[in-house]
């Protein structure tokens, strides 16, 4: 799908951010995602944040976060 299409562009020493409408979760459709943090599975190192305009303010630092590789705390 359109990750497919995102990862034709990324490059590993840049952090690649891209807006969309909306968000599907692909592991659990229909449901919604805010956010998400995602590698190609090819180029492991090419990395890319995908965050929904309906996303919450903080949204963003948060996939950044993942990013530079920070877990979900168990909090």
């Amino acid at each position: 799908g359109e990750r497919v299409t995102m990862g034709r562009h990324g490059e590993p020493t840049r952090i690649h951010v891209f807006l969309t409408e909306r968000l599907v979760d692909v592991d659990d459709p229909p449901n919604e995602r805010l956010g998400v943090h995602w590698r190609r599975r090819r180029s492991r190192e090419v990395h890319y944040v995908i965050v929904s305009t309906r996303a919450w303010p903080t949204t963003l630092a948060h996939e950044l976060g993942h990013y530079f590789g920070n877990p979900h705390s168990g909090t």
